[in-house]
């Protein structure tokens, strides 16, 4: 008798073993499902949107090629921008950049000050504010990339324009706004920043700027109202 209720243990717990690894329509839940339904592209509403530039914000960085770990960090504020969304697909845009918003937040340089780093910054010798108040990114497609999008568009600074493509994030946060996160990582001597640049200045020692600056761009837009 004990051997026949033991056997009946064994195929109750085989049973629900199986039935746990079935969905609710009896169909096996597999990787590939799961990956599939991440990847979905986010249903974004047709119309004109405005960028809220109050949740706007970029997070630059910059580095020192030859001291390890050295970087400066700032921010940058968005002064306005649009996107326009046809077929639930952003078809086009452009976000202006405030230069003269341009401050520090933190420097391994431990002889010039926060305040210093975005005065030099500001200087001709980088982005010239004075002359270029403002850069911009002209979008020119978004494409869907698995579960992320690339975006490519005209980036200017001072009076050059040169394209990029970079991956995004793109979602619809709670006030049904797209919000528009990516990195972008660029080389910036195309667009004649060449200050400190190993490439274009010899003996600079330690001194070396690299020519690759990473940012982090955050661009919240709202559906404008007809």
């Amino acid at each position: 008798m004990k051997i026949i209720l033991s056997i009946i243990v064994v195929l109750i717990v085989g049973a629900l073993v199986f039935i746990g690894v079935k969905n609710s329509d009896g169909n096996d839940v597999d990787q590939e499902t799961a990956t599939t339904t991440e990847s979905m592209p986010v249903v974004l509403n047709d119309g004109e949107y405005q960028v809220n530039v109050s949740e706007s914000n970029l997070i630059w960085t910059g580095s020192k090629e030859l001291i390890a770990n050295y970087k400066d960090v700032g921010t940058l504020k968005v002064k306005e921008g649009n996107f326009s969304v046809a077929s639930s697909s952003i078809t086009g845009g452009e976000v202006v950049f405030d230069m003269g918003s341009l401050v520090g937040t933190e420097t391994s340089n431990t002889e010039v000050t926060i305040d210093k780093l975005a005065t030099h910054l500001k200087s001709a010798d980088f982005f010239d504010v004075a002359k270029y108040p403002t850069s911009k990114i002209v979008i020119k497609s978004v494409v869907q990339n698995g579960a992320d999008y690339m975006v490519t568009g005209d980036l200017t600074i001072k009076d050059s324009t040169n394209e990029i493509s970079f991956p995004a994030k793109i979602s619809i946060n709670e006030s049904s706004d797209i919000v528009l996160d990516g990195d972008v990582t660029f080389d910036r001597t195309k667009w004649n920043l060449k200050y400190g640049s190993g490439t274009f200045i010899d003996d600079l020692g330690d001194n070396v700027i690299s020519d690759s600056v990473t940012v982090n761009v955050r661009i919240v837009a709202s559906a404008q109202q007809i």
